[in-house]
């Protein structure tokens, strides 16, 4: 993926610029450990949840039940947004949610859970993700970023846009 243009902040003062390049920024995104998804119902009605996620190919890749709230929302209506909080740097992910179908990606996102979370050892079988707590196949679903907003808070607010769209 081509790296996506810096811009500031939208505003009347917009605040200085994020001290991070992209590069930076991405392996903070990758190293996090907590992302919370927010979906909307049809109705607007937000719902904000915490999930596990793994960074690859420039695309965060999290994890549920099918039958979730999170899920069913995210078929509907596939606008998303993560937060991805820190401790001196704080993200906000805009994009589009995608369920992933491909058997390698599959095979690579579920190598990549343990690595974070060395308690979780989901695998693939027959094209399907599976996780040791339920017999049930659990989604993965591919954020693709339109926009990453950056916001440091460690030594006076800063912040950025990483726009895709743009790039």
């Amino acid at each position: 993926m081509t790296a996506p243009a810096v811009r500031p902040l939208a505003g009347a003062e917009s605040p200085p610029p994020l001290d991070l390049d992209w590069p930076q920024v991405r392996e903070r995104l990758d190293g996090a450990e907590d992302y919370y998804v927010a979906s909307v119902s049809a109705t607007g009605a937000p719902h904000v949840v915490p999930v596990l996620g793994v960074w690859l190919d420039d695309h965060l890749h999290i994890n549920t039940d099918p039958r979730a709230r999170k899920a069913r929302q995210l078929r509907a209506n596939p606008a998303v947004a993560v937060l991805v909080a820190g401790p001196d740097y704080d993200f906000t992910i805009e994009g589009t949610a995608t369920l992933v179908r491909d058997e390698t990606l599959l095979r690579r996102v579920a190598a990549g859970f343990p690595v974070k979370y060395d308690w979780w050892h989901p695998w693939v079988e027959d094209g399907r993700f599976y996780a040791n707590e339920t017999d049930v196949p659990r989604d993965i679903l591919a954020i693709s970023p339109r926009a990453i907003f950056g916001f440091g808070k460690a030594s006076g607010f800063c912040g950025s846009r990483f726009d895709f769209a743009a790039a």
